[in-house]
């Protein structure tokens, strides 16, 4: 197979005219939904629909849980077998940090923000009780080494952490304000 320019632009002529074609049709459909919420006609513009448009081999429909559902109707049955496996900490860490969360709730302050007694480790553990009870999972199934680190941990962030954080943050801010790549 040989190509030659002619072709070439001939080609991305038809592509160009044909998207160009197909946004128009989207940019007609946005207008008449805009109507109907009674919004005004120009606040989706053609450049926004064209950007979409480009940009749709891109979009990705991610279904999850709302928080509320979460933290009343929780579904660790799904996932609570990877409790045991002690390679993979993530799911730990998220009930641990649901237990800190309802600790820092209950007493003011995360376990271990004022001091990392015996105390404070008990009164800890016994919110992951609670909470591994609501949740339907084994507190047995998670560590006291995971337990007494997050006493220890104290609500602190790692300054490590927290700049990666802000890096990938600042880079998905880029992107938006730069126009040119999705985030």
């Amino acid at each position: 197979m040989h190509s030659d320019t002619k072709s070439y632009v001939e080609l991305q002529t038809l592509y160009k005219n044909k998207a160009a074609a197909e946004s128009a049709i989207v940019h007609s459909h946005v207008r008449k939904v805009l109507q109907q919420l009674g919004k005004s006609k120009d606040y989706v513009t053609q450049e926004d629909v064209v950007l979409v448009c480009r940009n749709s081999t891109n979009l990705r429909l991610v279904r999850t849980r709302s928080i509320e559902e979460e933290y009343t109707k929780p579904k660790a049955e799904e996932w609570s077998w990877m409790l045991d496996d002690r390679e993979e900490n993530s799911h730990n860490l998220y009930v641990l940090l649901r237990a800190a969360d309802r600790f820092r709730t209950h007493f003011g302050a995360f376990p271990g923000a004022s001091e990392a007694s015996v105390a404070e480790l008990a009164k800890y553990k016994e919110v992951v009780s609670t909470v591994c009870s609501e949740m339907g999972v084994s507190v047995s199934s998670l560590g006291d080494e995971m337990m007494q680190e997050m006493v220890r941990y104290g609500g602190a962030e790692l300054h490590t952490i927290a700049a990666v954080i802000g890096g990938v943050g600042a880079q998905e801010v880029t992107k938006v304000l730069m126009q040119q790549f999705v985030p």
